[in-house]
């Protein structure tokens, strides 16, 4: 119940090294998944895009867009990649996917990583946003309240989210009925 979405800290170091951010090829590098600082997922990116099957589902990767960020120290190097992610086995999950990556001293390291649900009926593609000019991330994230099942979701989280130079902060946090709750007549 409640809020779905996660902001946290990671230092994931990659073995391959670079001269700068811009060359990484953010479409055919491993999006590593973590869950309480342990990596439980590892999908290598073909042209943007992975898929798995295994038995008895499916899991479909892709990367959507990148971001190349201010930095307040010269010596380091970011980006910003945004994925979205569906799973499909007993049930199915859509989430989208957000890691900010640094370069320093051509080691490449994944420092932060952010994760939210996009299980509540309504189009992922249109829903997450980043501004060049403000460096500012924002998207929904599914938001349980009590009696929700996993199909019917009645509210939303629209989180934003403010680059300060070194990480992502949280700027503003608000939650609103979504389609499902509104149709129902929830309250919040």
């Amino acid at each position: 119940m409640g809020p779905t979405f996660s902001l946290r800290p990671l230092s994931y170091v990659y073995p391959e090294g670079w001269p700068s951010i811009r060359e990484v090829d953010f479409r055919n590098l491993a999006l590593n998944v973590f869950f309480k600082n342990e990596r439980r997922g590892r999908y290598r990116l073909r042209r943007g895009r992975c898929e798995i099957d295994d038995h008895p589902g499916h899991t479909a990767v892709e990367l959507e867009s990148v971001h190349y960020l201010t930095s307040r120290k010269a010596d380091r190097q970011y980006a910003l990649a945004l994925y979205f992610m569906d799973s499909v086995s007993g049930s199915s999950s859509q989430a989208g996917i957000a890691e900010v990556f640094e370069l320093s001293e051509g080691h490449l390291q994944v420092t932060q990583q952010i994760v939210w649900d996009l299980h509540f009926g309504q189009r992922w593609d249109t829903l997450q946003s980043f501004d060049e000019k403000t460096k500012m991330l924002g998207f929904p994230s599914a938001h349980y309240l009590p009696g929700d099942a996993h199909c019917c979701v009645s509210a939303v989280d629209v989180v934003t989210l403010r680059w300060n130079g070194e990480r992502f902060i949280k700027a503003d946090i608000h939650t609103e009925l979504s389609d499902y709750g509104k149709r129902e007549g929830k309250k919040l």
